[in-house]
Parts: structure tokens; sequence; C-alpha cells
């Protein structure tokens, strides 16, 4: 019988279309999760610089009273900022994983390493935070603004470009890059740690027949559990640089860079005091990593069987 003619696998996951993928799926995830990612930020300010309890006292209680004090709107805080700066970072650091993995691996017909994917997914991972960094910047202060205890700025829930004028007319364009090392490392472990085992996952569940959503929702729960227990020492260093007050030069007035943020955290905090908002990260962190990793896997099948069905060809 006739040669059977199959879509190529990298449709959809290779060039600008997966790339839109990519940042599409978690920009829809961000309307789910940004009120416990406001409640994250918010928990990992609180108490700064000195010890005992803080004005939260846990992720059920900062989302009540953030309720309580500024509505859906003081939940919703920064929604705006998070759906472009996820589909932003997004674009490159789950974009550019298989375009660069494609590449490192160009034999289709074999599975590529788990060196392969670690170096995939740190480079998509360091290229995200160089360019989204403003952004991260944006979203953190408004987020923190208008909380209970622990904030050092004040915007309104949604503002946007207001804030990056401000930030730049204060501090100048600088003022956009700080904290830029740790959300860099942030974003470099993150990648390297939760799409390759993400990708590992889902080779395991191909190998035990799983498919499908329940494959994308099973994989994406593992790979982003390990992913937030790695970071969020480091996240909790970057919420603070982002949201330090400055100087009249522009210059942090309670860190003077990462290593005395570490240092100063420690020794003012305690070592547990890394470990702030864990619980909210997770809840955040782990919804948004399902449902960013389930929204584009959905996108990939749905845009494959259309490029199939428009060419007469199978997709598998």
């Amino acid at each position: 019988g006739a040669e059977r003619r199959v879509l190529d696998r990298r449709f959809g996951r290779d060039g600008v279309i997966g790339m839109c993928i990519s940042g599409l799926g978690p920009a829809i995830a961000v309307v789910f999760t940004n009120p416990m990612d406001t409640a994250k930020t918010r928990l990992q300010m609180q108490g700064e610089l000195r010890k005992g309890k803080g004005d939260y006292a846990g992720l059920i209680d900062v989302l009540r009273k953030t309720y309580q004090t500024e509505g859906i709107t003081g939940l919703q805080r920064g929604v705006k900022i998070g759906m472009v700066r996820d589909f932003s970072k997004c674009f490159f650091r789950i974009g550019l994983y298989d375009p660069l993995l494609f590449r490192l691996h160009p034999n289709l017909a074999s599975k590529p390493p788990i060196a392969k994917k670690i170096t995939a997914g740190a480079t998509s991972g360091l290229v995200s935070a160089l360019v989204c960094n403003p952004l991260d910047v944006l979203k953190t202060r408004v987020q923190a603004s208008g909380g209970v205890s622990g904030s050092h700025y004040t915007y309104k829930a949604q503002a946007g470009i207001s804030v990056l004028r401000t930030i730049v007319s204060k501090e100048g364009i600088k003022g956009l890059w700080i904290g830029l090392t740790v959300n860099a490392s942030r974003s470099v472990l993150f990648t390297s740690v939760v799409l390759p085992t993400n990708s590992q996952l889902k080779e395991s569940a191909e190998d035990m027949k799983i498919g499908g959503i329940l494959r994308d929702v099973v994989c994406s729960v593992g790979a982003s559990i390990l992913g937030v227990c790695c970071i969020n020492p480091l996240d909790v260093v970057r919420t603070r640089l982002y949201n330090q007050p400055v100087d009249s030069n522009g210059v942090g007035t309670l860190y003077k860079g990462p290593m005395d943020a570490f240092r100063s955290i420690a020794v003012n905090e305690g070592i547990l005091s890394f470990w702030k908002g864990v619980f909210a990260h997770y809840a955040r962190a782990g919804p948004h990593t399902v449902l960013s990793l389930t929204f584009i896997g959905i996108l990939q099948r749905g845009i494959r069987q259309l490029r199939a069905w428009q060419l007469g060809v199978d997709d598998i």
C-alpha cells in the first residue's frame, strides 16, 4: 500500500508557533493563580530583617486579610502585568526549550539524554530572566503594595506603565534590572529542574501508555514540586531586592546586593526565613505549572491536528 505520511514531530513545538503557544498557556494560567502569587509575595516580605511573628499567620490568613481590606481587586493585584510577564517570559523560558533541545539532539528517533535537557532548560531560563527582569520588578512591587505589612511602595492594584515611569524617573533604567543575578539564577535553576523533569516524566508516561491531559497534569505536578523546593530561598531574596527602598542615587538602602541580602536575612531572621511563603509559593507555582503545561499541551495538540488535517497527513 501507499506509504503513510505523518506530520513532523517538531511542528507546534519548534519555531515561532511553538514559542507563542509556550507564552499563551502560562498567560491564561495567571488569571487563575495570581491571588496565590500575591499571597506569596506578601508572606515573603513580612518580618523583614527582624525576628518574631509577622502580620500574617500563613497562606489562608493573608488571602483572608487581603480580601477583607482590598476585595477581589487586592487578590488580583498586578494580574495584567502578570499576564504580560508570563507570556513574555515563557515565550523564551518554555518556548526556547524544545528548539534548543532539537538542535542539541537532532536525532528524533532516540530520546535525548538528561544532560542535554538540563542544558536546554538552563539556557532558555537564563534568556527569559535577562529579557523579562523589568516585568518581574513591576509585578512584585505592585503585589507587595497595599499589604498589611512589608511594602516600601504604594501603587494602585492594576498599575502598569505608571510604575515603569516612576522607577525609571527615580532610580534610572538600572532600577528595572535590580536583582537580575538572583532572578537569572532562580530562572536557570527552576527551568533546568522543571522542564527536564517534566520531559523525563512524560517519556515514562508514554512508556506506560499514559497520554493526553492526564499525562500533562501528572507530569507537571511532579516537576513543579521539585522546582519550588529548589528555588524558594532565591525567590525570597529576589522579592526583597525588588522591593527594597532606594536612596536619591537609586541605590538600595537595605541590601548592598544578593550576597548581602542572603547574609542579612539569615542573621536577622534565621535560616528558616528563606522558606517564608513556601506553601503559598507552591499553591501558586504548582497549579500555575500544571495549568501552563496542560494549556500548552492542549494548544499544541490542537494546532498539530489542524495542520495534519490541512496537509492530509497523520499526526502521531
